[in-house]
């Protein structure tokens, strides 16, 4: 929604800026007003994302884009502009890092070993659990990209030809959830996890694995 068109000529600029800047929230003002006062001395900052103090109390976000024409002496002669409400824009902006966050810190604090991976196979998110159950190295954990990861994680498990091909499975036939065990080197168990990332619209976004040490059961199993 645009909900303000200007259009004016010098004897107007600063009565029509100076009402406009009383509807700016208090802590956008000056910067509102030091980027207008700019573009009319020819500095190039003519677009700004700022706030508006609605008289009913509400909060609009809002994007302001203008051009101030000057004059063969260079002084403003002539400005147009628009003002487009964002808000709802900011405030998806806002629930999402608000649910990235929730989420980051829900993987962090998890006993599982976690890796969120997009459909191209570039990791989105994983947890210190993960890098430990595996002893990842610490170039490939910090690498987005997951082939050098996978390698090494392929070569730790007892059987990697069995696990490369469970990979390349699920990754070729996003809709299937996927349950096994694998058994790693080093005598631990885990139960691994996979499920599809889909969106409420039905997108596929990649896929996300869960692995869960079980050592201490199957050993407990084996006895009885």
């Amino acid at each position: 929604e645009t909900f303000r068109i200007f259009e004016l000529t010098p004897g107007q600029f600063q009565p029509t800026h100076q009402n406009f800047l009383d509807l700016v929230h208090p802590d956008d003002r000056e910067k509102v007003d030091q980027a207008f006062n700019l573009s009319l001395n020819q500095q190039s900052v003519n677009s700004l994302e700022h706030r508006l103090l609605m008289p009913d109390g509400r909060i609009k976000f809002v994007e302001e884009q203008w051009q101030v024409f000057h004059d063969a002496h260079g002084r403003a002669c002539r400005a147009l502009g628009t003002c487009r409400d964002i808000t709802e824009r900011k405030q998806a902006e806002e629930e999402l890092r608000w649910k990235t966050a929730f989420l980051e810190a829900q993987v962090s604090a998890s006993i599982d070993g976690i890796l969120v991976v997009d459909q191209q196979g570039r990791k989105l998110l994983q947890n210190q659990r993960m890098v430990d159950l595996f002893q990842i190295p610490r170039q490939f954990a910090d690498d987005k990209d997951d082939s050098g990861q996978l390698q090494w994680v392929t070569s730790r498990t007892v059987n990697p030809e069995a696990f490369a091909t469970r990979v390349h499975h699920l990754f070729t036939h996003p809709e299937e959830i996927g349950r096994d065990e694998v058994e790693l080197t080093d005598g631990t168990v885990l139960d691994r996890y996979s499920s599809p990332v889909v969106g409420k619209d039905g997108r596929y976004y990649g896929r996300i694995w869960a692995f869960h040490d079980i050592t201490a059961r199957k050993k407990k199993d084996r006895k009885s």
